[in-house]
Formats: C-alpha cells, sequence, structure tokens
C-alpha cells in the first residue's frame, strides 16, 4: 500500500505555486512578444523600449524586498502572496488599456511592484512546507519548471497568435485571468506558515539588512544569483541579434536554436534541482556554473550553424538549474526560518538590479566599444564568477550534510 500519496499538501502546493510562477513570468515577457504590436501604434523607439523593461526590473526589485520584509515581520505571508497574485493580474488589464509611453511605462512599473514579491513569498512558503530531502527539488520545479514552459515555450506562441486574431490589447486582458483564477485557488488551499519561536517561547522578530549580510552564505549565494542572472539576461537580449545579424543565421533557425535551449532549462527545473539534493548544493552550483560557459563561448567561437550550436546551447542552458538554488534553496538554508521571505527578496531583488538593470546597459556598451561578441563573453564570464564563487559557499543540503556528519562520527 502506498503511505506517500502523490496528493501531499506539499506537492499542492508546488503545484499552486509553480504555477502561479510560471503566469507570472507569462505576464512579464509578455511585453517582448508583444512588441512587434505595440511598438508601432505607440511609436516606440529602442530607448523606450529599454526603459519599460528597466522600470519594471527595478520596481520588481525593490517591492519584492519591502513586501517581504513586512510579510516576515507580520509573518502573514499567505496574505501578502495572494494580494500579489491579484495586483499583477490587475496590471496586465491596465498595460491593455495604454494608449501612450507613459501610460504604458506606469503600468508596467505598476506590474513590477506587484510581480516583485510573488518569487519570494512562493519560495519562502515551499521551504517551509518542504520535506528537508527535496527541498532543493522542490525550490528548483517552483521557479524554473512552468516559467520555462509558459514564459519561454507557449508565451511566443500563445501571445503572437491572441494578437494576431484579435489585438494585443485583448492579448494582455485575456493574460490576466489565469491569474485571478490562481489568487482564487490559494486563497482556498494555501495556510498560513506557522511563525518561527524562538527558545524563550517568544515569536521570532523580523530580520534586519545587517543581519542578512552578516551571513557569509546568504552574501556568496547573492553574488552567485547576480552572476547567474547576469548570465541569462543578457543571452536572452542578445543572443538572437548576435546570431542573425552577426552570425549570418536565419530567423528559422535562430527561432528554432533557442526553442532547443529552453527545453534544456525545462530539464534542468528537475534534473539540476534533484541532483543538488543528493550531491550538494556546493558541488552543483560549481558544476552547473561552469556549463553555462559553453553555450555563449559555442555561439562566438563555432561555426554559426543549427547542427553545431544546438549542442553547446542545449549543454549550456542546464545551468537554469543554478538560479534557484542560489536565490531561494541557499538562502533558506541558511538563515533562521524568520528571516526567509526576506532572505530570498534580498537575494532575487539584487540579482534583479544587477544582472537585470546594470548588466544589459554595460553590455550593450561594451558591445558598441569592442566588439558584438562582448556581451556573450560577459555573459561566460559571469557564468565562471559564479563557479569561483560557490567554491567557496558552506554546504547547506539536509541530505549532504547528514552524510558528512556520519562520516565524521565513523572517523571519531
Amino acid at each position: 500500500m502506498n503511505d506517500r500519496p502523490l496528493l501531499t499538501y506539499e506537492n499542492k502546493i508546488l503545484a499552486l505555486m509553480s504555477l502561479t510562477f510560471g503566469f507570472v513570468m507569462f505576464d512579464r515577457l509578455a511585453l517582448n512578444m508583444l512588441l512587434p504590436f505595440i511598438a508601432p501604434e505607440l511609436g516606440l523607439n529602442n530607448t523606450q523600449i529599454g526603459l519599460l523593461a528597466s522600470g519594471l526590473g527595478l520596481a520588481w526589485a525593490v517591492s519584492g524586498y519591502v513586501v517581504a520584509r513586512v510579510a516576515d515581520r507580520q509573518q502573514r505571508r499567505k496574505q501578502w502572496f495572494i494580494a500579489s497574485v491579484v495586483l499583477f493580474s490587475l496590471a496586465s488589464i491596465s498595460s491593455g488599456l495604454a494608449t501612450s509611453f507613459i501610460a504604458l511605462l506606469a503600468t508596467r512599473i505598476c506590474l513590477g511592484l506587484a510581480e516583485g514579491p510573488v518569487l519570494p513569498l512562493a519560495q519562502t512558503i515551499m521551504a517551509a512546507e518542504s520535506s528537508e530531502h527535496r527541498r532543493g527539488f522542490n525550490l528548483g520545479i517552483l521557479q524554473n519548471l512552468s516559467s520555462s514552459v509558459l514564459g519561454n515555450l507557449l508565451a511566443p506562441v500563445v501571445l503572437v497568435w491572441l494578437a494576431t486574431a484579435f489585438s494585443w490589447r485583448s492579448a494582455f486582458f485575456i493574460a490576466s485571468v489565469p491569474g485571478l483564477l490562481l489568487a482564487l485557488l490559494c486563497a482556498r488551499t494555501l495556510r498560513e506558515p506557522k511563525a518561527p519561536v524562538q527558545a524563550s517561547g517568544v515569536v521570532a522578530p523580523a530580520p534586519g539588512l545587517r543581519q542578512l549580510l552578516a551571513n557569509r552564505n546568504m552574501v556568496q549565494s547573492t553574488v552567485i544569483a547576480c552572476a547567474m542572472v547576469t548570465w541569462l539576461i543578457l543571452q536572452l537580449i542578445f543572443l538572437p541579434i548576435y546570431l542573425t545579424k552577426v552570425r549570418g543565421m536565419s530567423a528559422q533557425h535562430m527561432g528554432m536554436l533557442l526553442s532547443l535551449a529552453a527545453i534544456s532549462s525545462v530539464i534542468a527545473a528537475v534534473f539540476v534541482s534533484k541532483l543538488s539534493d543528493v550531491i550538494g548544493r556546493r558541488p552543483t552550483l560549481i558544476v552547473f556554473s561552469l556549463l553555462g560557459m559553453v553555450g555563449p563561448l559555442g555561439v562566438v567561437f563555432l561555426d554559426a550553424s543549427l547542427g553545431t550550436l544546438v549542442v553547446p546551447l542545449f549543454i549550456g542552458y542546464l545551468a537554469c538549474g543554478c538560479l534557484p538554488q542560489a536565490a531561494a534553496t541557499v538562502p533558506s538554508e541558511s538563515v533562521p526560518p524568520h528571516m526567509l521571505a526576506t532572505a530570498v527578496a534580498f537575494a532575487v531583488g539584487t540579482a534583479e538590479i544587477v544582472g537585470g538593470f546594470v548588466a544589459p546597459l554595460v553590455a550593450g556598451a561594451a558591445g558598441d566599444a569592442f566588439a558584438p561578441s562582448a556581451p556573450l563573453l560577459i555573459a561566460a564570464g559571469a557564468a565562471l564568477l559564479s563557479a569561483c564563487t560557490a567554491l567557496f559557499l558552506h554546504e547547506s543540503a539536509p541530505l549532504k550534510l547528514a552524510r558528512m556528519q556520519r562520516k565524521q562520527s565513523l572517523v571519531a
């Protein structure tokens, strides 16, 4: 008889949180997919398009930290999470109502403010309900699986079809519906994680930034998160134009190549996350960060054909599995329970600012000043930085720590 049913509370909220964050990424990437329809109607130039992305990224980073800090203080993560899901759905609707650049920018900033808290709060709730032997698996699935499927695989097809069949405004309206339905499901299904209690019996206070920065693993995992977000964002931005404009690849082959890379990120969500539970966070981050260098270096130095580049990009995109380990799993295992939401939000928010806002500006300037390949070489360098930083992490995986303790007891 199966004494571990599939429909446990842990599995239910894993599916629910993963699906919710998947639609967050679906909404966030909607603008990118719909720009060919939006830009001509609103008369957007490249500078304005860049501001739309930067405004959303900064709002995402700031609100994620601030709301997570409040949620930790109030011990009301469920309520803030549901409110954020409702608000990002409404902000998606407002994007479809924009009639000017300023109006669209305002809606994208509102979207960033609403979406910022979703991931750190979801990871915090999931970490609190996860079994120790599968915490890395759960947090990796939550952050990578649905976001890869919905954001990278389905969003381009579904949103472009909606915009073609109806209008880009209708695409925004329809994209908001799943978020509202998921908010209702969360309200009915989620329970508030118990407030952590100190030995004295008093509820533990919310942490300050100084406490986070005093934690060595917290600082190092944040550096890794910044490096890996830089690695990912620079490829998302510069790979299409580099492959087509510099290496002469057809748009069709470029699209096929990036779709295959997206499949690799889906595999990484399951395989890399589970592997980290077994062999530990530190070796997983070292090995797969190094593999992340293979993709951008292959694009720069190998023959620009679909058959040649599919292998290095497929291998390289397995490094997507490092993102949830650095931004959520290691922080959640390295700080006290009352600091969870703030710790995850700090890592995610800092990575968003460095990798999503600063890095594209620096890489773009380097591409103009030196060579078109500079952004991709910077991406490879960011993956190397991640691997080097991971060398100095203290292992935090419960299964790996238990094995180490058993070996030490046998030696003693």
